[in-house]
């Protein structure tokens, strides 16, 4: 093959593959994982769904204590708290349209906290 027409063929192949990711969205609900002792959701989802039961939500007010909560669809609440300045500085960042993943250990103290902004998750409205 010539390297005129290969050039053109992976730009065809890239062009295809990325019109396919164009516009990929998810929607995640609230997830409570009492083996893993984690929970995730996105807040736009969250928000938005059908049902008045879920939320996930970390907040700090200023201080070195933060707390991560979440509830799933069927009632159940999960949270963890924090003084981790690592924690706390995630939390902070947190916007609308963000996904929230946290952990805790067997005392309640949160283990992990990540956040992840994507434009796969719908926005809070």
């Amino acid at each position: 093959m010539k390297p005129k027409t290969t050039l053109i063929a992976a730009l065809g192949c890239l062009a295809i593959v990325m019109s396919a990711q164009a516009g990929s969205r998810r929607v995640l609900q609230v997830v409570i994982d009492d083996t893993a002792r984690s929970a995730s959701g996105a807040l736009g989802a969250a928000r938005q769904s059908t049902d008045s039961a879920q939320f996930i939500s970390c907040y700090n007010e200023a201080g070195p204590l933060a707390v991560c909560v979440a509830r799933n669809s069927a009632g159940l609440q999960r949270a963890c708290t924090t003084t981790d300045p690592r924690h706390v500085a995630t939390i902070r960042a947190l916007r609308s349209d963000s996904h929230i993943f946290f952990a805790w250990r067997e005392n309640g103290q949160c283990r992990s906290v990540v956040m992840t902004i994507s434009s796969r998750d719908p926005p809070k409205l």
